[in-house]
């Protein structure tokens, strides 16, 4: 949770006027699937923090949020996160696949090799 308590807190600082920016988990409190009680945010965006989009973000996470009612093989297949917004009363819910998917991950991951290479090189 360190990792994403870490985020949390560069999101809050970056200066992007967010209302609110809240970490939540899947076993543990405070739990995702809480999320209508977390905030009363007229409209909430739900960012995986996965390296990749798997069962977790195809099928659990959906159901926890409300998404969906029950995981299903076929979840990933009608292509979940293509689906926003998704309304609850008269609050929208937007659903993002894994932050590892974006493409400038792969920035992240050379800058973290040059500094390795520049810094422990033998």
């Amino acid at each position: 949770t360190e990792a994403i308590t870490d985020q949390v807190t560069a999101v809050r600082s970056s200066g992007v006027p967010f209302a609110r920016v809240l970490d939540a988990y899947m076993e543990e409190p405070p739990f995702i699937a809480d999320w209508k009680n977390l905030t009363d945010s007229p409209n909430v965006v739900v960012v995986p923090f996965f390296i990749s989009d798997a069962l977790h973000s195809y099928q659990d996470i959906p159901v926890l949020l409300g998404i969906e009612t029950e995981p299903t093989a076929a979840a990933s297949q009608r292509e979940v996160f293509r689906q926003n917004p998704h309304r609850f009363g008269d609050r929208t819910l937007y659903y993002s696949s894994a932050i590892g998917t974006d493409p400038s991950l792969a920035d992240v991951i050379v800058d973290q090799v040059s500094y390795f290479d520049e810094h422990y090189r033998s």
